[in-house]
């Protein structure tokens, strides 16, 4: 993708972003409207049907006839709002899943690739040691950085109410720590999950991203070894490395199109108007507290890193990695 091609789709996303925020927040309202009516369609035919296929009175079923004909008409005057809501939540829909699609191959490739650069691994004792302390060290600074942010900014205080707890989460809340990072590397309970999942592909079908990491790590690592016959194997992965982020460009043509009807679907969903900004308040703190931990951990920690360790400029560094 050249640089104009990045300048026109950056330029984009912020026309679609401020475009959706707006369509969401003064339509947001009339979307939401129709899409509850539509619910309400749904639910009353489906309690029709049930009503015929039991003992209910005919008149039972045509009060719940009479009802559904009232919200039928309500429907029909927001028909229009309806059927922009589904099309532009369809746009947005789509784009996610090309980009959800592509994000599997992508990994293992890549890091296939990256794993081929290294040469035989079993030569490579001491940079694999390194890179492994450097990894351990600089995610815990991170977690300690979270921790102290959060502690410091509480960005869930006082919305606890309306809080919901995720599904994943049920179930562990009495797991010791032990045993939740155990759980991290094999889980006992899905195939699927766990840095070392017994199934690889159901492990890609449900999107396992650290399963799949670990797993093309080895697999790559074990492709160094076998001499000519890895380099083969590495050519394919290469092919499909360079066909994947092809891909990748095709799909970020999308983006604001795609941005846009994620944006006004999610905040039509949400009622649009005072519900917008309602919900943006609530997730401020949490949005401010990522985006600084990740500013300290980005700007100030890293460049510390690679100046100690390499002596290297950290501007000269990122002004290289910009593009």
């Amino acid at each position: 993708m050249n640089k104009n091609s990045r300048k026109i789709i950056l330029i984009s996303l912020v026309v679609a972003l401020l475009l959706g925020g707006f369509i969401g927040s003064y339509w947001g309202g009339e979307m939401n409207s129709a899409i509850e009516a539509k619910k309400d369609l749904r639910s009353l035919d489906k309690r029709i049907s049930n009503l015929k296929a039991g003992d209910a009175s005919a008149e039972e079923i045509n009060t719940l006839k009479e009802e559904r004909e009232i919200i039928n008409v309500i429907f029909e005057e927001k028909s229009f709002s309806y059927s922009s809501y589904t099309i532009l939540k369809f746009f947005g829909k789509l784009f996610l899943s090309l980009l959800n699609l592509l994000v599997i191959p992508l990994v293992i490739s890549s890091i296939i690739i990256g794993m081929s650069q290294l040469g035989d691994i079993r030569h490579a004792g001491r940079t694999g040691l390194r890179t492994i302390i450097y990894y351990f060290a600089t995610t815990s600074v991170a977690v300690v950085i979270g921790i102290v942010l959060v502690s410091i900014i509480s960005p869930g205080v006082g919305i606890e109410e309306s809080a919901v707890i995720a599904e994943k989460v049920h179930g562990k809340e009495g797991a010791t720590i032990m045993e939740t990072v155990l759980r991290v590397f094999v889980n006992e309970t899905d195939k699927a999950k766990g840095a070392f999942p017994s199934n690889i592909f159901a492990a890609m079908a449900n999107m396992n991203v650290l399963g799949v990491i670990v797993f093309s790590l080895i697999f790559g690592a074990a492709l160094t070894t076998i001499g000519e016959k890895g380099k083969l194997i590495f050519e394919f992965f290469d092919g499909v490395n360079l066909a994947v982020l092809q891909l990748v460009h095709w799909v970020l043509y999308l983006l604001p199109i795609g941005v846009m009807g994620l944006v006004t679907a999610r905040l039509a969903e949400m009622g649009g108007g005072a519900m917008v900004w309602m919900e943006l308040s609530r997730i401020g703190y949490y949005a401010f507290t990522v985006i600084l931990a990740l500013l300290v951990h980005g700007v100030i920690i890293l460049p510390i890193v690679l100046y100690i360790l390499t002596k290297r400029s950290p501007i000269k560094f990122f002004s290289g990695m910009s593009q």
